[in-house]
């Protein structure tokens, strides 16, 4: 497993991660776990999938601003929550 973090601007809505996940089967990702919190000036998510860095960069450029890297923050597996 791979963990990512994606900083970006816009709020979520209350049906991102309902959203992510669709759109992560979709594509045939394997999404194990989403965190979003808010940061300063900008949402934080976190991922936990299998390593696929073409579809990290694609939601990134979907999220624009925005930036991505991995990360070694804890994203515990079957966990998806958004906090505001």
């Amino acid at each position: 497993m791979e963990k990512y973090l994606i900083a970006f601007s816009g709020k979520p809505n209350d049906k991102f991660l309902d959203q992510l996940r669709i759109i992560a089967k979709d594509a045939g990702v394997d999404l194990r776990g989403a965190i979003v919190r808010p940061g300063p000036g900008c949402y934080n998510m976190g991922l936990l999938m299998e390593s696929n860095e073409r579809f990290v960069n694609t939601l990134a450029l979907a999220l624009m601003p925005a930036k991505w890297s991995t990360t070694a923050d804890d994203i515990p597996e079957g966990v998806f929550v958004l906090e505001s």
